[in-house]
């Protein structure tokens, strides 16, 4: 289980860096990630608090965790909480991944970070490329991080082939109004099938 811990001013940099680079640097907060060795990931706590109630409440709100030296988030990845903090700084070191969006959206969700939910609805529409897995990948994931807008557009562009390999199971447990766009989808194509 990963754990992080908060350790008063150190500088920020967007990658990992050694202690005495930090100090050159100037920031104000450094993020312990836990696990079998510790790794650090030096941050700005007034740019992760700007996008994140929950990280605006740790820092800044009044909770005994402020203070506290450490701070038990669950399990949360090096790479992923990495990942994470380079999405939300102004100008992101590296653009969005459709490979790392599971791990962003995971973050983004329970960290109540609605920006980060905003920038992967926007990679979803935009990306125009998508094979057939990855459209159902992301119908799934418009569904559970209540995405209508991306539903309906992957939903619109998915052929015949695209939707028969949908899982039927998971898409029984779709919100009422997604399981009925998906039904019509499917009517339509019955529809010219039998025309």
């Amino acid at each position: 289980e990963l754990k992080m811990e908060f350790r008063d001013v150190f500088p920020y940099r967007r990658r990992f860096v050694d202690e005495d680079e930090a100090k050159k640097n100037g920031s104000d907060g450094k993020i312990v990630l836990v696990d079998d060795e510790e790794k650090t990931i030096f941050v700005n706590k007034t740019i992760l608090a700007m996008s994140s109630p929950f990280f605006q409440a740790l820092f800044f709100g009044n909770f005994k965790e402020k203070d506290e030296e450490s701070v038990d988030l669950g399990y949360v990845t090096e790479v992923g909480f990495l990942e994470y903090v380079y999405c939300m700084y102004p100008t992101p070191s590296r653009p969005l991944a459709f490979k790392r969006l599971e791990g962003l959206l995971i973050l983004a969700d329970r960290f109540q970070n609605d920006q980060l939910m905003w920038l992967i609805e926007k990679f979803l529409l935009e990306k125009a490329d998508m094979n057939a897995e990855e459209k159902r990948q992301a119908l799934m994931w418009a569904d559970t991080y209540r995405m209508p807008i991306v539903f309906r557009r992957i939903l619109k562009n998915m052929d015949a082939k695209d939707l028969k390999g949908l899982d039927r199971l998971l898409c029984s447990k779709f919100e009422k109004d997604n399981r009925d766009l998906l039904f019509n989808r499917y009517a339509d194509f019955l529809e010219q099938y039998a025309s």
